[in-house]
Parts: C-alpha cells; structure tokens; sequence
C-alpha cells in the first residue's frame, strides 16, 4: 500500500493544479484551420451588404458567417461530398454593392474552383465581372443577366 506524507499530498495537488493549468491552455493554443472557400465567401458576403441591417442587406442570409456551420447549411449554397462548393445561387436576393466606385472583390473565384452553378440573376451589383471568375474551369452555368450596370471584365 502506498501512503503519502502530507507534504506529498500538498506537492500531489500542485502537480494536478499545474497538469490542469497546461491542459486548458492548450485550449488556446491550437492552431484554427482556416478555409479558403469559407473566408472567400464572406469577403463575397460583406462586400455584396450581406453584413448590414435590414433593409440594406440580403433578403435571406441564413448561417452566413454563423460559427462553424457547414458552407452546404449557408443559403444559396451547395456543396460536394469532398466540401467543395459547386453552387453559389443568390438571385433576387437584394445583393448590391456597397459605395459608388465599388466592384465585385477580386480573389473570390480563385478560391471557389469547383464551383459549376453561379447565380447572381436579378440583384443590384455593378462595376466589372471580375477577372478570377475565369479560374472557375468547371463553371457550367453562369446567370448574371438583370444587374443594371455589370460590365464585362
């Protein structure tokens, strides 16, 4: 049988005390994985109102930006079995972008290359196409008409 001096015990709840003092800090100190496709999604998200305060924002902007919900679980998206995005379909959903010089970002598309469906048909963006949406090489079907003021890159 084992037996402890109480000096030992006391020394035994200081060891526990710092064990758990190195445990919760390893809480802090994992390194977050960062998306592409997510972190692409809301540059596209604020710089489209998505951010703003009804009336000014998008009509539905269900889990956009919330937590860690899967991008399939944002409106208007969808995405593969390997969680590549393959569908971003925000038509008529009050889109616009935001100041009078402003343009849809650049880097967006770049980081969404599996993308096949883009909808964007009947919001309030202008300014040029951005030249990124090239790098988009399984883009199946584009809809971008009823957007007074979208120009050709």
């Amino acid at each position: 049988m084992l037996s402890l001096k109480s000096s030992d015990k006391r020394g035994l709840a200081g060891l526990r005390k710092g064990v758990g003092k190195v445990i919760n800090a390893s809480r802090f100190t994992r390194e977050a994985k960062v998306d592409p496709q997510r972190e692409a999604l809301l540059v596209f998200f604020r710089a489209t109102g998505g951010a703003k305060s009804y009336p000014n924002s998008w009509r539905n902007k269900t889990n956009w930006g919330k937590g860690f919900a899967d991008l399939d679980k944002w409106y208007g998206v969808r995405c593969d079995a390997e969680g590549n995005v393959t569908h971003l379909c925000l038509s008529n959903n009050q889109l616009r972008l935001q100041g009078p010089d402003a343009e849809l970002p650049l880097g967006v598309f770049d980081q969404l290359p599996k993308l096949r469906v883009l909808d964007l048909r009947a919001n309030r963006l202008r300014g040029r196409i951005p030249v990124d949406l090239a790098s988009c090489t399984e883009l199946e079907q584009l809809s971008l008409f009823n957007n007074p003021g979208l120009k050709p890159p």
